[in-house]
């Protein structure tokens, strides 16, 4: 089914100052009437991502501008599925692990990036976290996780963004979102 609007160059970002100005917003009000962030707005006004069917229609049917008067400007088109994760059994002893390490080292992003990422000290647990983790992510979900090194923390981050595993560990396993912790100054 075709679900996304791939406008010629530029036309998305005139589309969507055209309706901001119909609808007498400024873009933060804008923003949140189309239920998005800001930056994400930002990303359809440079036309780095598309926009979807549903909110074109929605944004068209709100600032009385034609669908008809996009004829030409746009390519209706299907967007690509998210990709599908292994979902290992509720019992899995490896599960169990991996339950433990993100309760007490993880970190999920239930909204923007759906993040799933384990920290560790990059000096006494390199193996662990080089090694251990990523074995995880790959045996239990079929993900290959990426890694980011923190040099001034002494900190290593093992991570994957996935959609789908952040469904599967908040709701069938039912591990929490984390909140972002800040450290204080």
């Amino acid at each position: 089914m075709k679900n996304r609007f791939r406008f010629t160059v530029n036309h998305q970002s005139k589309f969507l100052q055209k309706v901001k100005t119909n609808l007498g917003l400024n873009w933060v009000d804008f923003a949140s009437r189309c239920n998005i962030s800001r930056s994400m707005l930002f990303y359809y006004l440079s036309g780095k991502n598309t926009v979807p069917l549903s909110l074109v229609e929605k944004l068209c049917s709100d600032s009385n501008v034609k669908m008809v008067e996009l004829d030409g400007e746009v390519e209706l088109f299907e967007s690509p599925t998210l990709k599908k994760i292994c979902e290992p059994k509720i019992e899995n002893p490896l599960l169990a692990e991996f339950v433990g390490i993100m309760l007490g080292d993880g970190y999920i992003a239930e909204c923007k990036n759906y993040e799933v990422s384990v920290v560790c000290n990059s000096e006494y647990d390199l193996p662990y976290i080089t090694r251990f983790i990523p074995f995880l992510f790959r045996e239990l979900f079929g993900l290959e996780p990426k890694f980011k090194k923190y040099p001034d923390e002494n900190a290593i981050k093992v991570y994957s963004y996935s959609k789908q595993l952040v469904k599967y560990l908040t709701q069938r396993v039912g591990l929490p979102p984390t909140r972002k912790r800040y450290k204080k100054s």
